[in-house]
């Protein structure tokens, strides 16, 4: 189990998954002091998972204040252009909110290219101070979306809880 006591979340990685460093770009400048713990599969680095938190202001500490799961979901999604016809080759197959540990949160299951993501958008009050944006990205090729990886991944997302504070 992965825990970060500061930042108020669990989940739990599947087993024989390694943990990587990830530099958040710009970090060492950045006042909200984000944070990336990656975790992947050992034989397959295409299929992972990425947990990021960083501080934001105090207004923002309700996970609507963020906006609605719509204005979120278009967030994820993105306005890149990807395809060859200048299309965003991006799809939401499903986006739902729902309780993790008690706190509401986002989640998000979607594919961009040929990769599938699922992702839990969460706001979390610090334990000494703050309120923290937590995201968790699952993702594998579109390929590789099934059996073993697909059940690794939605227990990934399953197993990620909030505590809930005051």
């Amino acid at each position: 189990v992965v825990s970060d006591e500061a930042r108020g979340y669990t989940f739990t990685v599947p087993d024989g998954w390694v943990y990587k460093e990830a530099e958040f770009p710009g970090a060492n400048k950045n006042p909200s002091v984000p944070i990336i713990k990656t975790y992947v599969k050992p034989d397959n680095t295409a299929v992972n998972v990425a947990v990021v938190s960083y501080a934001i202001r105090p207004d923002y500490e309700k996970l609507g204040s963020m906006g609605t799961i719509e204005d979120v979901a278009k967030t994820v999604l993105g306005k890149t252009k990807f395809g060859k016809d200048g299309k965003v080759d991006s799809e939401m197959i499903s986006q739902k909110e729902e309780k993790v540990g008690g706190m509401p949160a986002y989640i998000f299951d979607y594919r961009i290219q040929d990769k599938r993501l699922k992702t839990v958008f969460a706001v979390e009050k610090g334990q000494f101070s703050g309120t923290w944006l937590v995201t968790m990205t699952a993702q594998a090729p579109v390929s590789e979306f099934k059996g073993e990886v697909e059940d690794s991944i939605n227990a990934l997302i399953k197993s990620f809880a909030l505590e809930k504070r005051d």
